[in-house]
Formats: structure tokens, sequence, C-alpha cells
């Protein structure tokens, strides 16, 4: 109780603190030992000194708290013990893992696209951004925080993606239930991740961890064809165990991970500025303008209450997710803010994230529905006595993505960060415009987002890492590839004998979508030969 009062206690004379610091001449008469201790807990990417502060204060508002749960942890270890073990080591029936298992395999097969994925792969290598591979840059390890550049045939892929299409409805099916998702654990890490190279990457990760936990584990012993074949053969359908209830306990709290780290990077890179100051509205026009200007049918962007609420409200959540699966009781109420969170986030910046919203049937008890009486038994073998494979999987998957989301690492794969969107959103934001120059001297302005519909979001998001590239002669080499892709699919760009690349200002205000794009400066030109 002491710990608690002190932590609360704490935290309304800093959040009354950060309040009071709002106004930048109140900075000025706070003591300087109080800024210096302020400062121990780091820089600041911003300028300004009374938000410098406030990130600052936010900062120190997380610290104490994390020292007060690790002290309540100590002090409650056996509870704690018990929470854990109830998560990781809990029984249940195995039609909650064959459930489990039809919605990934489901949504993995959703995001199959392989034509598409070919059609990356015909993009030049010089226009790779290899993903980080999570391991720290520091000293001769900075050779292997990257994947290297390579390429990968689009009739490989294509063939592979066959492959990966059918062993991923075997494995869906339940169909040499295990082997087929091993199959599909495979391809998906060598030739589906071959889109994480251009310029993006796409945050299905937690497919690929799920498919492995399934991999190692009974996941076809119901609802398969597997099962199907026993039942003639004349075996019996098993009951519940451990061994159905470890992957779903380990997926869970991957889930927790996956929101944890976005939650803190807000929170120690923007602190509560992220919800109370206007940049949840810009974050919402920048993601509108991005999808083709699309604007919700309701105007959140009208009404600040709503968009500070929504914005805080994210925080808490992310914050609280993994927590709450400790409580048996709060795990439901976990499940409730995250569909929620997904459902509000599909609305207001049209992200529905589908492929981790579904998976949210993890937390659902399907056999006590269908079958209303069931008899779970108490775990009565050690946590190493049943699903060894899936406890190890599980293990590693759990602390290879806490040690990458505290690297905050966004681009990374198999392991990764997930967007932390922690950021205080500007009034603007920059992109590329092409000024063409033909023989005859006229002259053609061209935004290369316009063709975005040849590799979807992904070419923005390309742009966009050529537009944050430093070294310019990386940067110039990059823009004249992007050059070489337009020129072989539109002739007028080919017919062109002088190109300039360009980075433009471009207002995020829907008001303001129809003005000219501002503040022009060069960043590349070049003669091109006919």
């Amino acid at each position: 109780m002491i710990p608690v009062v002190l932590w609360l206690i704490s935290i309304v004379l800093l959040l009354a603190m950060w309040f009071e610091c709002r106004d930048p001449h109140v900075v000025v008469r706070i003591p300087e030992l109080f800024r210096r201790i302020a400062r121990l807990t780091g820089g600041v990417i911003y300028e300004d000194p009374a938000l410098a502060l406030r990130i600052q204060l936010t900062r120190m508002m997380v610290i104490i708290t994390a020292l007060t749960g690790a002290i309540i942890a100590v002090l409650e270890r056996d509870r704690l013990r018990n929470a854990v073990g109830s998560l990781v080591n809990r029984a249940s029936d195995p039609l909650n893992l064959s459930v489990f298992r039809i919605v990934v395999f489901w949504q993995i097969l959703d995001i199959c696209d392989f034509d598409f994925i070919s059609r990356l792969a015909t993009l030049p290598t010089g226009l790779q951004y290899p993903p980080q591979t999570s391991i720290p840059a520091v000293s001769f390890l900075r050779h292997f925080a990257l994947w290297p550049v390579h390429t990968v045939s689009p009739a490989l892929i294509g063939h592979a993606g066959v492959l990966m299409k059918w062993a991923t409805i075997a494995a869906l099916v339940g169909l040499f239930s295990r082997t087929s998702a091993t199959v599909v654990c495979i391809l998906f890490g060598f030739i589906w991740s071959r889109l994480q190279w251009y310029g993006k990457v796409d945050h299905y990760h937690h497919l690929f961890w799920f498919a492995l936990l399934l991999a190692t584990s009974p996941c076809g012993d119901v609802l398969s064809v597997d099962w199907i074949i026993g039942k003639i053969r004349g075996k019996q359908t098993p009951g519940p165990g451990q061994q159905y209830g470890r992957p779903l306990g380990f997926a869970m709290i991957l889930m927790g991970v996956i929101y944890l780290f976005p939650g803190l990077w807000k929170t120690c890179r923007s602190g509560l500025d992220w919800a109370l100051s206007d940049s949840p509205k810009f974050m919402m026009y920048q993601e509108w303008r991005l999808y083709g200007d699309w604007l919700p049918w309701f105007r959140y962007d009208q009404h600040p209450w709503m968009y500070h609420a929504g914005a805080l409200g994210t925080m808490l959540f992310e914050l609280s997710f993994l927590f709450l699966l400790l409580g048996r009781r709060s795990r439901y109420v976990a499940a409730a803010m995250g569909v929620s969170f997904h459902l509000m986030t599909n609305f207001t910046l049209n992200i529905g994230f589908e492929s981790l919203r579904n998976c949210y049937t993890v937390f659902v008890d399907w056999a006590r529905i269908i079958k209303r009486r069931v008899q779970i038994p108490t775990p009565s073998a050690s946590f190493w006595q049943v699903g060894r494979a899936t406890a190890a999987v599980g293990i590693i998957l759990v602390a290879g993505n806490l040690w990458a989301g505290g690297m905050r690492a966004m681009d990374g794969w198999p392991l990764a960060c997930y967007p932390p969107f922690d950021g205080l959103t500007p009034q603007y934001y920059r992109t590329l415009r092409m000024q063409l120059t033909f023989k005859d001297g006229t002259t053609k302005t061209i935004a290369p987002d316009d063709y975005r519909t040849l590799f979807r979001n992904r070419w923005s998001n390309l742009l966009q890492r050529i537009l944050d590239t430093r070294d310019e002669r990386d940067r110039s080499a990059r823009l004249h590839l992007i050059w070489q892709v337009l020129a072989t699919t539109d002739p007028l760009i080919a017919n062109a004998r002088h190109v300039q690349f360009s980075s433009v200002r471009t207002f995020l205000d829907p008001r303001r979508w129809s003005e000219p794009p501002d503040d022009k400066r060069l960043l590349y030109e070049a003669d091109i030969e006919p």
C-alpha cells in the first residue's frame, strides 16, 4: 500500500508541474537543480525548452511507475509467478487451438499476393532497403545489423508462392497440420518476406510468429482433416491439456509485446504532448492524405476533446495491455480494449490492421461456448514436461521481440518493433516532385506519388525513404533509378531530355489540399541521353 500511495503522490505532483510547463514563461522559474534531474532522463529531439521539459517530466512518471511496479512485483512474487504460469502453462481444450489455427492461416492466405511480390522483385537492387536483423550496430556486429541486398527471380517467387498457398490451405483445413504449417513458415520467412526489402517493412510479423507456435504444437487434433481421418481409424478425440493452452498463452504475450513498445516510445520520445497537443489531428490528416485524400464519414478532427481522449486512451491501452494479461478476468478487459482500439483506428485513420485484430479469437474459449460444459484440468506437468518445442519457440520469440522493441527496430525482420507513430506530427510533410524538360524546351511537372498504383502504398514509402537519405550521392543514385523505373512504364517520361527531382512542402490540413506545394528544394538533376 505504501509504494502505491507514494507513486500516486508523485504522479499527481509531476502532472501538476507538466500542466504548468505548458506556459513557456514558467519553465525559466523552475529551479536549475530540478531541471538537471529531469535532464538525467535523456536528451530530447525537440528544441523548444518547455516541450523538452514536459517530455522529461513524462519520462519521470514512467520511471517512477516502473520502479513502483518492480517493488510490487518483488513483494508479490509468488502471485506474479502463478499469474505468469497460468498464462503460459495453462490447460485448454484442443478446439480453441484449432480455431486459432484456422484464423491464422486464413489471414496468411489473405496476404499471399505473390503477383505483387514478383512485380516488386523486378525493381533494381539499388532501390532495396534491407530490413534490420535486430543485431546491434556496434563494433564488428554492425556488418550484421542489416540483411544483405539480394535478388530473387520473379519466376522463383511465383513457383514458391503457389506452393505456399497450397501449404497454407492444407494447414487451414488441418491436412498434415504440423508439416503444412512448417512448410508455410519456411516459405513465409524466405520467399514472402522478399517484399520487406523495398522501402517499407509490412508488419505481418505476428502471423509468422503465430505460425511458428502452431507448427510446434498439436494444432490439428480436432476440427481438421487429420482429426476426421483419425476418427475413421478409431482414434479417440483428445481432451484438454497444457499442450493446447501454451501456444495460445504465448500468442497473447506476443500481442502484448506488439503494443507495449509503441506505447513506451510515444511516452519517451514525445511525452503527453503526443496526445494533448495538435499532433493527433495532424497525424490523422497525414494518414488521410497518404490514402489518396481519404476522409472519414465523421470528422473527428473537428472535435479536439475526441482526438485528445482517443490519443490518451491509445497510450494507456498500449502500456497496460501486456500487464492486463496476468489476470484471468483482466484478459477480457485487454481483449475488449484491443478490439475497440483497432475499430477506432479503422474509422479515424483507415488503418484496420485486420490481420492482428482477427487473431483476437485467441481470447475466446470456444469450447465452453460450443460444448457448454468443459472440465479444464488443473495443470499437473511442469513447464518443460509438455510442449517443449512450443515453449522454446515462444521464449525465443518473446525475448527477441522485447530486444527489437527496446532497440526501436521498426524496419526489422523477422523480429521488430511495430510502428510506434511516436513523433509529434507537424502541419506539413515533404514529398517529391519531378520536372521533365523535353527536346522542344517544354516542361512538365509530375508527382512520383501518382504512380503508386504500380506498387501500391509501398511506392510512397520508398520515395519517402529516398527523401530521408542523408548521403547525397546515394540519394542521387536512387533517384536516377526511380526515373529509370518510371521511364519504362510511361513513354512520356522516357522522351524527356532533362530531369529534376525536388523536395516540396505539402500541407496536411484537408482545407489546404488544393494548394500547390511550396518551398521547393532541388535534390538531383541530370541530362538524359536519347
